[in-house]
């Protein structure tokens, strides 16, 4: 097997009619298969690697270089896309070993995070993706928001949806409009479904570049074990409100984490109590309490999907 980088062009021949077979109706229409070159003009910052037996491409992954916002800080960001083997090829491990080599080339390019939509959560939670809140959709009756026709507000977003309760039953939006008003009444859904809705995974491919994030005055040593990534002994300090990344030290409470665990605390989307039952780490009740304030919950998105 030989794992290569392929050029935009080469997307055509060898990543497009896999990702084709996997992802849409087989075999493609002819018209379909003409389209894909009016892709490529979207594609070119991408990276896509392709492994190949024999001279054939059997299995691709590709790579969008995107930013995201973790704790108030803006970081380049890998998201994958477009992971592939062919039928004939699998269980070989080449879904196993081109994305371990897609995610080194991101993170020695200078992204220290990953994020993307799985195919199945629990095989991309062992390369140490942990799930993130799939975005809300929030539907509502917009007479509930006839008294605000005549408020003083800023914007107009609300007075909008207040001037159409003649015309329209139901609205949907994507924030939190359940603490907009008194009286609002709300339905909240978020589906999730193997393996065509599931919700997104993120995870941090590069420890020293979130120094800076907004965080709590907590301060902790995190050995970080069983990844390629960013297996390492870190001193995490937050006592200054931002991150500070530092070596070993002695005296300071300790916890071991997997990957997932830490992209977890990161992410805010699990406690520290929480990642040992999960199978994440071991985290003692001084580390625990220390991680609890350096990294308190958030809710993280990525973006609207629908």
């Amino acid at each position: 097997m030989e794992i290569r980088r392929i050029s935009s062009a080469g997307r055509l021949t060898h990543a497009f009619p896999l990702q084709a077979y996997a992802f849409e109706a087989s075999p493609a229409p002819l018209e379909r298969v003409a389209s894909y070159r009016d892709y490529l003009p979207f594609q070119e910052d991408n990276v896509t690697l392709v492994a190949e037996e024999g001279g054939t491409a059997v299995a691709a992954a590709s790579a969008i270089p995107m930013r995201q916002n973790v704790r108030g800080t803006l970081h380049p960001m890998a998201g994958i896309a477009g992971v592939v083997v062919h039928p004939l090829a699998r269980r070989r491990g080449h879904i196993r070993t081109l994305p371990t080599r897609l995610l080194g080339d991101m993170r020695d390019s200078g992204q220290p995070l990953s994020a993307l939509y799985p195919f199945r959560a629990s095989f991309y939670e062992r390369f140490g993706y942990i799930g993130l809140p799939k975005a809300r959709r929030v539907t509502f009756a917009p007479a509930d928001l006839g008294h605000l026709v005549r408020a003083d507000l800023p914007g107009e977003l609300l007075q909008f949806f207040a001037r159409h309760v003649d015309q329209v039953e139901r609205v949907a939006a994507d924030e939190l409009p359940e603490l907009w008003a008194t009286d609002l009444g709300t339905v909240v859904e978020a589906r999730t479904r193997v393996p065509d809705m599931n919700a997104p995974m993120a995870r941090v491919l590069a420890v020293p570049p979130l120094a800076g994030a907004r965080v709590g005055p907590g301060r902790v040593v995190v050995e970080v074990v069983d990844d390629p990534f960013i297996a390492g002994t870190y001193l995490l300090d937050g006592r200054a409100g931002r991150l500070e990344v530092g070596g070993d030290e002695a005296g300071v409470p300790r916890a071991t984490l997997r990957a997932a665990g830490l992209s977890a605390l990161v992410y805010g989307v699990l406690e520290p109590d929480e990642l040992p039952l999960r199978g994440f780490g071991a985290v003692p009740a001084d580390a625990g309490a220390q991680l609890r304030a350096l990294f308190p919950r958030a809710v993280p998105y990525l973006f609207a999907d629908f």
